[in-house]
This record gives structure tokens, C-alpha cells and sequence, in this order.
């Protein structure tokens, strides 16, 4: 089936990790921390979709909405459940994501920053919680969960 619209969250969140991925093993990790968080916010707004948030025509979450934030804000409203149904679904979702507070010091400001002024440390944390979100996109999409 082919799809018009312009936004796909979870294509966005696959090429997203593979660029990150390629890049960390060129050794640039300042961009491969960058893009390992939008790989993760990406998944999360196709599970968010996936929930049922009516997109837009063009297939982005709708202006104005809560949802409409970025890796950093978006995972503490999923791990406080206040974006996924409550119950089972966010249960199994918060369970194929055990990574997803580690996020807490990815900035989407940090492409303004200096690479040594931003928390490489964690490189390591927001690369492990996008493999994360990856595979529980693989088993979204393979219909054996949500």
C-alpha cells in the first residue's frame, strides 16, 4: 500500500539509527548521540500513532499537541504514562524500553553546542535505548505485540 503522506515516524526512527549508527563507527559521535535520539523519538510517536493519535494529513502529530516534543520531554510523559493507554499496552511498551530515562541529558539544543560540552558519557545509554525502541518497533510491526 502507499502511503501520501509526507511524515513517517517509524521510517524516520529506522534511518535515523542506522545514520547513527554508521557515524559512531566513523567516530563522530557528537552526531550519532544526536541522531540515536531522534531515532527514539521517532519510534515513540510511531507507537504513539500506533495508540491512536489521529495524525494530520500530511501523517505528523497535530500542532499544539503535548505530544509534539522531543526525545527528552516525550520520554518522561511516556514513563509516566501520561501519552500511551493505560494497562497492558504501556506495560509492554515501558518493559521493551528499559533505557528510555537514561535520555534525561539528550538536548535537541545540542546541535548548537560544542562538542566537548556535550554528555558523551552517555553516548553509550542513548545508543542502547534506540536498539531498544528498534527492536520493539521490529516486534510492533510484526504484529506479535500492540
Amino acid at each position: 500500500m502507499t502511503t501520501t503522506s509526507k511524515v513517517d515516524f517509524l521510517e524516520g526512527a529506522r534511518r535515523h539509527n542506522s545514520d547513527a549508527n554508521a557515524l559512531l563507527e566513523d567516530g563522530r559521535k557528537a552526531n550519532a548521540g544526536h541522531l540515536f535520539g531522534f531515532a527514539l523519538e521517532c519510534g515513540l510517536k510511531a507507537l504513539l500513532m500506533r495508540a491512536g493519535i489521529a495524525p494530520t494529513a500530511e501523517g505528523d502529530l497535530p500542532r499544539g499537541s503535548e505530544f509534539r516534543a522531543h526525545v527528552d520531554e516525550l520520554s518522561k510523559l511516556v514513563i509516566a504514562r501520561t501519552t500511551l493507554p493505560d494497562g497492558r499496552d504501556a506495560n509492554i511498551v515501558l518493559s521493551h524500553l528499559p533505557s528510555l530515562g537514561k535520555m534525561k541529558d539528550w538536548r535537541v539544543a545540542h546541535r548548537y553546542w560544542r562538542e566537548s560540552a556535550l554528555p558523551l558519557a552517555s553516548l553509550g545509554d542513548w545508543q542502547h535505548a534506540a536498539m531498544e525502541m528498534d527492536r520493539l518497533l521490529d516486534e510492533v510491526v510484526g504484529g506479535r505485540i500492540l
